[in-house]
């Protein structure tokens, strides 16, 4: 790769496909996928806040939810919280650093994943 602006893909159990040159603008494109965006619902170690997505009665439907969350790259986890009898779930995503990134990605989970129950908590 002589060409700075140059990429190659190596698919899966395959051989690498030829070396080719960056269309414009995919490099900026993929900047934005990698880069952590403040506003845009960032998760940072030490944070506080959380996006609660739903509560649930039964394990199952939590980690549907959950497994939804994973593969559409969102670091989700499954709380089990006891509230009388018998167990709840919650399933959300922790370590916002403030309550505006909360909120924007309770936002785009609503928009994205059609989550109507979000919430934001500390």
């Amino acid at each position: 790769m002589e060409d700075p602006r140059s990429f190659y893909v190596v698919p899966k159990d395959a051989e690498p496909l030829p070396v080719q040159p960056l269309p414009r603008g995919q490099l900026e494109k993929w900047a934005l996928e990698t880069e952590i965006a403040d506003g845009a619902g960032a998760i940072r170690r030490g944070g506080k806040w959380k996006v609660n997505i739903v509560e649930v009665d039964n394990q199952k439907d939590a980690l549907e939810v959950y497994d939804t969350l994973e593969e559409n790259g969102y670091a989700a986890e499954v709380k089990p919280i006891k509230i009388g009898e018998p167990w709840s779930y919650r399933v959300r995503i922790a370590n916002l650093p403030s309550k505006n990134e909360a909120e924007a990605l309770g936002e785009k989970l609503k928009s994205q994943l059609n989550y109507s129950t979000v919430t934001v908590s500390k």
